[in-house]
């Protein structure tokens, strides 16, 4: 049993790590981008 849940446990953070990934993804384009503050929002 032990061997089985250590052999499905990193396929499951996988699977964690990839929804994550895909959550994370369409709020930022690259590694370092940084949308433009609005002028209204600025003081």
């Amino acid at each position: 049993m032990k061997r089985f849940l250590y052999g499905m446990l990193p396929a499951c953070f996988a699977v964690l790590v990839a929804v994550a990934h895909a959550g994370v993804k369409p709020a930022c384009w690259l590694i370092i981008y940084q949308p433009e503050v609005p002028k209204v929002l600025r003081k």
